[in-house]
């Protein structure tokens, strides 16, 4: 079993839509983190959340998230900065991600299961695909967060 099916699952209710529920004691700041931003009043900040294949605009997403810290952790061993939602998701309301200090392990396993769990939902759903087309087959699903 991998790593992220043991901590996040994901269904899909209905076409187009990804379901995700991640367990928070296994990423104790991170997850922490989301579950502030993504539920609640908080929830109402972002409006629905997608899968965004663009490179490019995740990009500029992080930057202007990140660049009110500027180099403020850099080159901290072990400090890292966790963007809620995600550079890879678009949401409606187009606000600059909420930004929390972390640390590097928590923040970097999240992120990296949190991608593999959408990735397996997706191509479960869809099929095999060629890598090229991988992209586009996780564009524009729409991702629900729960957390336990």
């Amino acid at each position: 079993m991998a790593r992220w099916e043991k901590y996040i699952s994901t269904v899909r209710p209905e076409p187009g839509v990804i379901n995700v529920t991640i367990l928070v004691p296994a990423y104790p700041t991170v997850a922490e983190h989301w579950r502030q931003q993504l539920t609640g009043a908080n929830l109402k900040k972002w409006g629905r959340i997608f899968i965004d294949p663009a490179p490019g605009a995740a990009g500029e997403r992080r930057s202007l998230a990140l660049a009110p810290f500027g180099s403020l952790y850099k080159g901290q061993a072990g400090a890292n900065l966790d963007e809620c939602p995600g550079a890879m998701f678009i949401w409606d309301s187009q606000e600059p991600a909420h930004v929390h200090p972390t640390d590097a392990r928590s923040n970097q396993d999240f992120g990296r299961d949190l991608y593999f769990a959408l990735l397996h939902r997706v191509l479960s759903e869809t099929g095999p695909c060629k890598r090229m087309e991988l992209k586009n087959r996780m564009a524009w699903w729409e991702v629900r967060f729960a957390f336990q």
